[in-house]
């Protein structure tokens, strides 16, 4: 209904919770939910997993024989399973009730209890609100597979890499990473191959028929799979297509079409696992793990001696064995046959769950799962995680790919993000076997061939052959043949390979646009250069007309670019020289960085960190599916998983008794390779590489383990360190565990990676002895000095992406070094190998500082700011806290319910539960009050991780006050398809379309401060009164706003977690606001933070108009470098100043001892008591009077009464006593108790 305002402030037409509810398109809403207002989430239910119930069945004491505790657990776990399914389906049957339509997609019994479904959000929260079984309802993540996009892909989004023809001669072969990681000298030296171990690939499908996993190899037996639905190991035709000891079963829990983010949100499941024609990634991935590699006659070496291979053998091969050549492969497709999106992971990884609790033995049983999929910027409670991690209790490791999003602060992705999981980041080899072309002319090149790499979206790709000259696109202006070309550029490439600019790190159009206007201009082909020798990602190009990227060192020869000039260069393209030559460019990028790989998360909400390892991910050769014998390459951390996998499958072979922990500690202790920057000079830290690069004879043969106290995370977390004035000290323990029959020694050393002032971390020993079968312990002590600490970049860090600066968080971290005090191993077996171990934290200074109103002169007050602020100084690392005032609309109770510890996402949605809201302009310091700006803040019950990814406030501001909003202030994060490492506030006109109210035109982009992006619970979002349609005419800037804050994991409309403002309470002249800050400056923008430091004074103005909040006005400060509440213990406190005084209790109190007689007290004390009173009077009359004024008139005439002292008569008068004494004899005792 409408609402009235207070005097001289116009009326709200309509409902005012309408605008706090308004749906309005934006970025992060539209991505969540469905069309048609529905939204896809898991519900969890209250429950024991069968899992779970399984793993208490088994650490139960016991008189049992192992058969009998195994039937004993197995038992349990189904029976956890049936009731947490009852509970589940009672919970279904009610949201059914709700909503009629929605559609139950899978539950999770024996992995977490719940359901995926698809409904309608409000029915969702319904559900939440009546039904007590339901413990939390969170949206599902899309994931999808990480593999490098295309260069091109900020444009477009190509197929995915199509199979490859081998060349004639010596064919390409899986053999660079095998050998730098030690793989091949594993198999050669230990005869570990991951014989016995097997490995669920969580991916598109498995083309099983392919010879690189012993099946009929050939192109007609994956087109006779691909038309069944049904299983492959039961059926007749399948089953001979197939080898059984290879392929050990799996699902396709998607079918044909399922793509959520492409429009068909429905699975439809099938038993049959085969990788779709449009899919090839899972293929892949399972032949870098498990593949047996196919000779160069195109047969299996399924059977064969891997003891006995070298890498001259494999080098003839057509694909090469993947890192575990005998380890079985279980197929877990959860993707639709053209790639896309999913929402499946869960049920695959329930099925992995039931499928341990019922496996025969252990041959049969799932031992690693391995994931080369995953989202951007996850959060370490996601619901995936928790499946993670229970399926790691029970001994399977899950291996996940870290991400290909680049180096962004926090982007790595759900469910890499589990503290359980091993988490894979991707370096380069420096070998490739890459695209060739032959050069023809001019002489002195003739015969030359090219390295460098074809587009993929070439019709004719897998048979082709061109010969042209090729000629220079020369127009100033169209240089990268962007644009349509000139009638001169034009005739020059006619008939010929049109030569344009290219910049892998500026893309200014895609691909398809290039080679549309080079056919468009009659040319037959097309040619460009890249600026890296091995391309992270590939070309997607069109149909019509091939194109050949030239790797740097083509593109920089001399011979060739004065050729292209003097329009001597000609050159032919052939299907025959794909993957014709073997590049080897080790010397300048073996163990570099691959550039797409995603930076971790620092340690939010609970202290985890990503990634643990880097492997081989750049130009990785594997299995293509659908071609019978043929590989194909693809880059991406979807190559260094699976490599990272098969490695993890071999130390399973070597200590089947190793639970999943220790094999992940195993292979993160013995990464002990760096991974550099591409000058060579300076070795990646934990958040982007982990430990180091992985190594497979070390992590077999290496008998010495090393972790924190966190056996899970193996790595030291210290988390994000707020850090007081007195410093900060804490101190981890790591234990180091010796299973050899032999006493070890090793130095020790912490190596930081990443050096930041003022801290340090310190071993408590320099060496340690561990005796055989025994344990040894030393400590890491972290000590920050506040007065040195700095907000300093990691030097691997660009700090800037585009024209944007980077919005980084300091991280402290680096790797303890155990060295054998006798040396390395030299294959002499001994197990002595060099150890390593991660520490981090992210420290930032925390100021402790609060505000008090004080009156700063005749009729004029101000914020008096007291305590231990930071000032550093205007260096770029410095430190400087600021304070930002605002008029405090509402504070909000705490909405979410925290429930359990094992609550999906509890604290992803905490960081959006509103604790209060308020505003503040500039307008009233400016003599133009229109190029002011209004500052509306944002303070939740927790801190969020990175604002602006899953976390993001919306301010929604109604300008006529009809309860409709205007304009929207957002979060941006990225714009123009690129991903920026920081968040600025965008304001949006809003337009009511057929679509509803939609963001359309921008209006105004305001920066955040840097302090509200990472690890803050408070926000400051800015838009200037002029973008908002107010002139420097108009007398009133008139508005009421309403703050929206949603989360990627919120089930409710539009991802909205909580709503506050929206009535009168929130309503503003932003010309005239009740209270501002600050004195007239003139010009500019205003100051909207101010020096939050001891003895600061903020000035304060009254409204000239009558204040919206009249009696109740009251001043919220944020402290942007304050203390945050980062932890679930920690609760959020807000720094609050009453403006208007409450003197009701002053003047009940002045009333009450006015009537007081100064005859009855001494002369002394009535003359204190009657100064305190009239001083309490005096305050009472006194408009500008603070309620600290009102509270120490309060308190001084208080203790003045008590003061009092009674004059004493000169005669006393005993006979009222004396008749009271008279009276009290003549009681009898026996007439009362």
């Amino acid at each position: 209904m409408a609402q009235a305002a207070p005097a001289n402030r116009p009326s709200v037409s309509g409902d005012t919770s309408a605008l706090r509810e308004a749906h309005v398109h934006s970025k992060l809403s539209d991505e969540m939910t469905n069309a048609d207002g529905t939204v896809t989430a898991f519900i969890q239910t209250k429950g024991t997993s069968g899992l779970e119930a399984k793993t208490e069945s088994e650490s139960a004491r016991s008189g049992m024989s192992a058969a009998g505790r195994a039937v004993q657990s197995r038992s349990a776990a189904h029976a956890a399973a049936r009731q947490s399914e009852n509970t589940t389906q009672s919970v279904l049957s009610q949201l059914k009730s709700l909503d009629g339509n929605a559609q139950t997609l899978y539950t999770t019994p024996y992995i977490l209890p719940g359901a995926a479904v698809t409904a309608d959000a409000d029915a969702l929260r319904a559900l939440a609100e009546r039904n007590a079984s339901v413990i939390r309802i969170t949206k599902i993540h899309p994931r999808t597979a990480t593999t490098a996009s295309t260069a091109d892909a900020t444009k477009e989004q190509p197929q995915l890499p199509q199979s490859s023809k081998p060349s004639t001669g010596e064919a390409p072969a899986n053999i660079h990473s095998d050998s730098l990681v030690n793989a091949l000298k594993t198999w050669n030296q230990t005869g570990t191959t991951g014989k016995g171990v097997n490995i669920a690939i969580v991916d598109t499908g498995l083309d099983y028929t392919h010879a690189d996993f012993g099946g009929a190899g050939t192109e007609a037996a994956y087109q006779t799979a691909l038309s069944s639905t049904a299983d492959p190991l039961s059926d007749g035709t399948l089953s001979k297509l197939l080898d059984k000891s290879k392929f050990k079963g799996g699902y396709d829990f998607a079918g044909a079409d399922y793509d959520p983010d492409g429009g068909d949100s429905t699975p439809k499941p099938d038993g049959n696992p085969i990788d779709g024609p449009g899919g090839h990634h899972g293929t892949h991935v399972a032949g870098t793990a498990a593949g047996y590699g196919v000779t160069g006659n195109g047969t299996s070496f399924k059977g064969g001696d891997y003891s006995k291979l070298s890498a001259k053998d494999i080098a003839g091969w057509q694909v090469g064995p993947g890192s575990a050549p005998e380890a079985g492969i279980y197929a877990l497709k959860v993707f639709g046959d053209n790639g896309g999106t999913t929402g499946l992971v869960m049920d695959a990884l329930n099925w992995v769950a039931e499928h341990n609790i019922e496996a025969a033995d252990s041959s049969d049983r799932i031992n690693i799962v391995s994931m080369s999929l995953g989202g951007s910027f996850g959060s370490s409670d996601d619901p995936e995680n928790i499946a993670v991690n229970t399926l790691n209790e029970d001994g399977v490791l899950s291996v996940i790919a870290a991400g290909n999003d680049g180096d962004v602060t926090d982007i790595a992705g759900a469910p890499g993000t589990a503290a359980s999981a091993l988490t894979v980041a991707a370096s380069a080899s420096g070998k490739a076997w890459q695209d060739a072309i032959t050069v023809n002319t001019p002489d002195a090149l003739h015969g030359a061939k090219l390295a460098g790499q074809y587009s993929v979206n070439y019709a004719k790709l897998d048979d082709f052959n061109l010969t042209a000259d090729v000629a220079r696109v020369k127009s100033r202006d169209n240089l990268d043949g962007c644009q349509a070309y000139s009638a001169e550029d034009a005739a020059a490439v006619k008939g010929k390979i049109a030569y344009v600019d290219w910049d892998d790190s500026a893309v200014n159009c895609g691909s398809k646009v290039r080679f549309d206007n080079a056919e468009k201009a009659g040319a037959v082909g097309i040619m460009f250069a890249s600026q890296s020798n091995i391309p992270e990602a590939g070309i997607a190009g069109n149909a019509d007309i091939p194109g050949f990227q030239l790797v740097k060192n083509a593109a920089e020869n001399d011979k060739v670019q004065q050729a292209i000039d003097d329009g001597t260069l000609n050159v032919t393209f052939s299907s025959d020289l794909r993957m014709g030559v073997d590049s080897d460019y080790s010397q300048e990028s073996e163990d570099t960085i691959a550039s797409f790989t995603s930076r971790g998360i620092h340690g939010s909400y609970d202290g985890t960190v990503k990634p643990d390892v880097a492997a081989p991910g750049v130009g990785i050769i594997s299995a293509s599916a659908g071609t019978g014998t043929k590989p194909e390459v693809m880059s991406g951390t979807s190559m260094a998983t699976p490599l990272t996998s098969g490695v993890a499958a071999l130390v399973s072979a070597a200590h089947p008794d190793w639970s999943a922990s220790q094999v992940k500690e195993q292979i993160m202790n013995t990464a002990d390779h760096d991974v550099l920057t591409a000058d060579r000079k300076t070795a990646y830290g934990p958040l982007r590489v982990g430990t180091g690069r992985i190594d497979a004879y070390a992590a077999v043969k290496n008998d010495v383990q090393v972790s924190s106290d966190d056996q899970t995370a193996v790595t030291g977390q210290f988390g994000v360190v707020q850090v007081p004035k007195s410093g900060y000290t804490a101190k981890k323990t790591f234990t180091v565990r010796n299973w050899s029959k032999t006493t070890r020694t090793y130095k020790v050393a912490y190596e930081p990676r990443t050096n930041v002032p003022g801290v340090a971390y310190t071993t408590s020993t320099n060496s340690v002895t561990i005796g055989p079968r025994g344990t040894a312990t030393f400590d890491v002590t972290l000590n920050v000095d506040q007065s040195r600490l700095r907000h300093v970049r990691d030097t691997t860090q660009a700090d800037k992406i585009g024209d944007k600066t980077t919005s980084y968080v300091t991280d402290a971290s680096g790797v303890v070094e155990l060295t054998p005090a006798d040396g390395l191993d030299t294959d002499s077996g001994d197990g002595s190998f060099g150890l390593r171990v991660a520490v981090s934290c992210a420290p930032k200074p925390v100021s402790d500082t609060q505000t008090t109103l004080v009156r700063t002169g005749k009729g004029t007050r101000g914020l008096r700011v007291s305590g231990n602020g930071i000032a550093q100084g205007d260096t770029a690392d410095a430190w400087n806290s600021r304070a930002y005032p605002m008029v405090l609309s509402a504070t909000d109770p705490v909405d979410v319910d925290y429930g359990d510890a094992s609550s999906a996402a509890q604290r992803s949605l905490a960081a959006a539960d509103i604790r209060a809201i308020g505003y503040s302009s500039t307008a009233p310091q400016l003599n133009d009050p229109s190029q002011g700006v209004v500052n509306f803040a944002v303070v939740t019950d927790k801190t969020w991780s990175r604002l602006g990814n899953t976390v993001a406030p919306t301010v929604l501001l109604d300008t006529n006050l009809d309860a409709t909003p205007d304009y929207a202030i957002m979060v941006s994060t990225n714009a123009d398809s690129t991903q920026y490492d920081t968040a600025w506030a965008d304001t949006y006109k809003v337009e009511n379309t057929s679509q509803g109210l939609t963001a359309s035109a921008l209006v105004d982009q305001e920066p955040i401060d840097d302090a509200f992006i990472s690890d803050s619970n408070q926000v400051v979002l800015s838009t200037k009164l002029s973008a908002l349609g107010y002139k420097s005419t108009d007398k009133t800037a008139n508005m009421m706003y309403a703050v929206q804050m949603d989360s990627a994991y919120s089930a409710g409309d539009d991802s909205t977690v909580d709503t506050a403002g929206g009535d009168t309470s929130a309503m503003l002249d932003g010309y005239d606001p009740d209270l501002s800050f600050g004195d007239k400056t003139g010009s500019n923008n205003g100051v909207s933070a101010f020096v939050d430091n001891d003895g600061t004074i903020i000035p304060i103005h009254e409204s000239t108009n009558t204040p919206s909040t009249v009696g109740n006005r009251r001043v919220l400060t944020l402290h942007a470098d304050g203390q945050q509440p980062d932890r679930a213990d920690q609760n959020m406190t807000l720094d609050v100043d009453g403006y208007d005084a409450n003197k009701a209790k002053l003047k009940s109190l002045v009333a009450r001892f006015s009537t007081l007689k100064e005859s009855d007290y001494t002369k002394d004390s009535w003359t204190a008591f009657a100064a305190a009173l009239k001083a309490a009077q005096d305050v009472l009359a006194d408009g500008n009077a603070t309620q600290g004024d009102v509270d120490n008139a309060y308190n001084a005439l208080q203790k003045a009464y008590d003061e009092l002292a009674y004059n004493v008569p000169a005669t006393v008068n005993k006979g009222k006593l004396e008749a009271l004494v008279k009276q009290a004899e003549q009681l009898k005792e026996s007439d009362y108790t």
